[in-house]
C-alpha cells in the first residue's frame, strides 16, 4: 500500500511540530524516518495512526483519504504501529496477547485449539521461534517486539510503523529483528522504520526522510545513503566528536569495592575508580553491569565484603545516603526514575540542591532561578525558559537535565546508565561532554552501557560483564568496539 503525507501541519500552544510536509511510502520498501527528538517523527507518527489530527494537508491510502484523528480509522485502512513502549500484558500467554479482543469462540467460550494454530500460524509469518502458549513475561525483549509485530500483521497491518523497536536490544537481537523487517519488507509490506541508531538504516534501509524543527530538509535514496551525509542532514552541521584522551588515568583511587553482589544477577565483583576516570561497565542485556550504579546508590539491596567510599565503608541504603556520601546517579529510564516530569526544568535541577537554596526552611527561588539558568546555559539546554515543564521538552534534553542536576554538588562520583538511550545523534556529543567534564573536574564517572560505541569513544578503562561476573578488563588503547562484544560474547 502507498502511503501520502500531502502539506501536512502541525503546531500545538504555537509551537509549529510539522510545517507543510509532504512524503510518500511505498510497499515493499523501508523507509527510514530520521531526525532529531523534537524534529517531528513522534507528531507524524501520531498523526499517521489516528492519535493526533493535523492541522493542514491531506494523508491518502492508495488514493483513499484516511480520516483525521481516528484510531479506527487508520487501522482500518492497514496503519498499525509498533510503539518504542511495549503494549503487552506480561501475565498473559503469546497467544492471548496475539488476539486480545479477537478471541476465536466456540459455543460462547474460547476456542482453545483454533487459537493455538492461528497464533503458531502467525508467529511463523515473523520467524518467531518460541510456543504460542508461553507467558510474555517469559520473553526476552526482542521476542517482545517480535510479538507486537506479530499481533500488527493480525490486525490486517499492511502499513508497518516502527519506532525505536531496537532502543533496549543488544546486537545479537537487533540482527534478528532486522531480519524480521526485511522479511516483512520483501513479502511486499510498506514499512516505516523511526530509529537514531544511523548502522540499521545503512543496513536495511531503501530509502530515508530527514525531519528537522519540524519540516522535511532531505529525503536519501540507497546509493546516497552514508553516515556523514545523514548526520549533517539530522543536526544541520557537522558531528562534534568528544572521547577519551587515550592516556591512562593516574589519580587518587576514590573509590574501592570488593566482592559486591545483588541477587543473582551480579556476583563477586571487585573495582575501583580513580580521580579524572571515565570507569565503563560494558556487557550485554542481562549481563550484570545494569545492577552496578543502583547498587552503589542505594536503588538496590547489595552485599560487600569491603568498601572505601571517601570516609563510609558501608553501601549506601538509600539515595539520600548516596547523595551524602558524594555520589550522584542517572537512572536508565529518566521518564520514570530520573526527572520529574511534571514540574520545570528549574525545579528538576534544583531536585538534588535543595540543601544550599534555602534559608531558614524557606526556599530562595531567586537562588534556585539562577542555579537553573546557570545549568541551562553550561549545558545547551534547549528549553523556552527554566520554567517549562520537563515534559515538554525533547528526549536528548531531558537526559541532559538528568545529567546536569549534579554538576553543582560536590560529588566524587557520577553513577549513569545508558546515557544516550534514545537519544538523537546530535544530542550524543554534548551529553558524552557533560560526563567526561565531571571526571575532568576531579571526580570520577561509572558509565554502565550495552552500546559498544557509546563505550569505546568515552571510556578511560572499561570492566567487561558475562553471566553476572567481571570476565576481562581493557585499557586504552585496547578498547574498540570489537574488543568489547569479543570479551562480552
Amino acid at each position: 500500500m502507498t502511503l501520502e503525507v500531502i502539506g501536512v501541519s502541525k503546531r500545538f500552544a504555537g509551537v509549529r511540530a510539522l510545517d507543510d510536509v509532504t512524503m510518500a511510502f511505498l510497499p515493499g520498501e523501508i523507509c527510514a524516518l530520521l531526525g532529531e527528538n523534537g524534529a517531528g517523527k513522534s507528531t507524524l507518527i501520531k498523526i499517521l495512526s489516528g492519535l493526533y489530527t493535523q492541522d493542514t494537508g491531506r494523508i491518502l491510502i492508495d488514493d483513499i483519504a484516511l480520516e483525521p484523528g481516528s484510531v479506527v480509522g487508520s487501522q482500518a485502512l492497514g496503519i498499525q504501529t509498533v510503539h518504542q513502549e511495549l503494549e503487552l500484558a506480561p501475565a498473559l500467554s503469546v497467544e492471548e496477547n496475539l488476539f486480545m479482543g479477537r478471541l476465536p469462540l466456540a459455543a460462547g467460550r474460547v476456542d482453545w485449539p483454533r487459537l493455538r494454530k492461528e497464533a503458531q500460524q502467525a508467529l511463523q509469518q515473523t520467524g518467531a521461534k518460541f510456543a504460542a502458549d508461553l507467558p510474555v513475561s517469559q520473553l526476552g525483549v526482542s521476542d517482545q517486539q517480535l510479538v507486537e509485530i506479530t499481533r500488527a500483521l493480525i490486525r490486517g497491518g499492511k502499513i508497518l510503523i516502527l519506532d525505536e523497536p531496537t532502543a533496549a536490544l543488544p546486537p545479537a537481537e537487533v540482527k534478528r529483528l532486522l531480519e524480521t523487517v526485511v522479511r516483512l519488507r520483501d513479502v511486499g509490506m510498506t514499512i516505516i522504520y523511526v530509529t537514531h541508531r544511523l548502522d540499521e538504516v545503512l543496513q536495511i534501509a531503501d530509502r530515508a526522510i530527514v525531519l528537522r524543527d519540524g519540516r522535511k530538509v532531505a529525503e536519501c535514496t540507497r546509493d546516497q545513503l552514508d553516515r556523514s551525509t545523514l548526520v549533517r542532514h539530522i543536526i544541520g552541521r557537522e558531528l562534534e566528536t568528544v572521547t577519551s584522551s587515550g592516556a591512562p588515568v593516574a589519580g587518587e583511587v576514590l573509590l574501592k569495592v570488593e566482592h559486591l553482589a545483588c541477587d543473582s544477577e551480579l556476583q563477586d565483583l571487585s573495582f575501583q575508580a580513580k580521580a579524572g576516570e571515565v570507569l565503563g561497565f560494558f556487557g550485554l542485556l542481562g549481563a550484570g553491569q545494569a545492577c552496578v550504579a543502583p547498587a552503589l546508590a542505594g536503588v538496590r539491596a547489595a552485599t560487600v565484603s569491603s568498601l572505601s567510599m571517601g570516609t563510609r565503608s558501608t553501601l549506601p541504603r538509600s539515595p539520600r545516603e548516596a547523595i551524602d556520601a558524594g555520589l550522584g546517579f542517572v537512572p536508565i529510564d529518566r521518564k520514570v526514575s530520573g526527572l520529574a516530569l511534571s514540574l520545570s526544568v528549574m525545579e528538576n535541577i534544583a531536585m538534588p540542591n535543595w540543601k544550599s537554596l534555602g534559608r531558614a526552611g524557606r526556599v530562595e527561588w531567586r537562588a534556585v532561578r539562577d542555579l537553573a539558568e546557570r545549568v541551562i546555559a553550561r549545558y545547551r539546554v534547549k528549553c523556552a525558559d527554566s520554567g517549562q515543564k520537563v515534559a515538554q521538552l525533547s528526549g536528548g534534553n531531558q537526559q541532559k537535565i538528568a545529567i546536569s542536576k549534579w554538576s553543582e554538588l560536590p560529588l566524587s562520583g557520577l553513577l549513569v546508565e545508558e546515557p544516550t538511550r534514545g537519544v538523537d545523534v546530535g544530542a550524543r556529543p554534548e551529553i558524552y561532554a557533560a560526563l567526561r567534564q565531571h571526571a575532568d573536574r576531579g571526580g570520577y564517572c561509572i558509565l554502565a552501557s550495552s552500546d559498544p560505541g557509546e563505550i569505546a569513544s568515552l571510556a578511560d578503562r572499561v570492566i567487561v560483564m558475562r553471566n553476572g561476573r567481571a570476565v576481562s578488563q581493557l585499557q586504552r588503547p585496547d578498547i574498540t568496539e570489537a574488543s568489547l562484544m569479543t570479551a562480552a560474547l
